[in-house]
């Protein structure tokens, strides 16, 4: 059976994106607060940009990740389906606030191809809102960034991940 995308997923995917460009720049420009001297908390292809004192997010983002999977697998183009099959890698920061939603998401790394990028984009903003933070994490909000590959070839590197915030100068997401 082909895959083809409805009109109201396509709809909806326009008007969220529109709506998410005109905001982009209200951003603030901060820094990511993860120590020099501590690495990132990792979940599969899902990063934490912040320090998180020794909390254990492992069940939450291991739902989190499972959440946008399965909402990013209904958005992958049919070109990057057989007999296609283009390559790329899309990377993501957002943040979940408090009570589960998404806020300050922006692609900080393109594909190089804008169906790839918004496959990427509706997996996460389908996936809007997520359970509330955990109860022990007392921030007001989870900055992340997450990546999403494409094709890769057989010989690339599979701990490949997006570029780490020391090689970016992207901020984390700071919702407003």
């Amino acid at each position: 059976m082909r895959w083809r995308p409805t009109v109201t997923i396509a709809v909806v995917s326009i008007f969220t994106l529109l709506a998410v460009v005109g905001s982009r720049s209200q951003q603030p420009n901060t820094h990511s607060d993860v120590p020099d001297s501590q690495p990132p908390t990792t979940a599969g292809n899902l990063e934490v940009l912040t320090d998180t004192k020794g909390f254990d997010f492992g069940p939450y983002l291991s739902n989190v990740v499972a959440t946008i999977r399965k909402n990013w697998y209904s958005f992958i183009p049919e070109e990057a389906r057989p007999p296609q099959l283009k390559s790329g890698v899309t990377t993501i920061q957002f943040a979940i606030l408090r009570d589960g939603k998404i806020a300050g998401i922006r692609i900080t790394h393109p594909a190089g191809s804008t169906p790839l990028d918004r496959a990427a984009w509706g997996g996460i903003t389908a996936s809007h809102p997520f359970a509330p933070l955990p109860e022990g994490f007392k921030r007001d909000y989870l900055p992340l960034r997450m990546s999403f590959s494409y094709n890769p070839a057989k010989n690339a590197d599979p701990s490949f991940s997006s570029p780490s915030s020391a090689e970016s100068n992207e901020s984390p997401p700071v919702p407003y």
